[in-house]
């Protein structure tokens, strides 16, 4: 996991559908998410700058960072899934199972 590093929009639409182009779809999305964020005054989880994205870390709470931090909360968290529905994902879930 790149735990906040910035991504483009193409490694973003890759690891999202894999093999198809929906560039013009994820810009649509990435607008809508922006929109959605600001109007729920939390734009400030997400940095974005021409052709590329990054979660600002610091800004949001995530099981997955508590796991890896050790936290009681994340590792209670954890029911042996993550992000099933993304092929990349099984890599991470992995990682996990040997830790535990």
């Amino acid at each position: 996991m790149r735990r906040g590093s910035t991504c483009t929009n193409k490694e973003i639409i890759a690891a999202i559908w894999e093999e198809d182009s929906h560039e013009s779809y994820f810009r649509d999305l990435r607008q809508d998410l922006v929109a959605t964020l600001e109007e729920k005054q939390c734009g400030d989880i997400v940095e974005i700058s021409r052709g590329k994205m990054a979660l600002v870390t610091e800004n949001v709470e995530c099981d997955y960072y508590q796991w890896l931090n050790g936290t009681a909360d994340g590792i209670n968290a954890y029911h042996g899934e993550f992000m099933n529905q993304y092929s990349w994902a099984e890599f991470v879930n992995a990682s996990i199972l040997e830790k535990l």
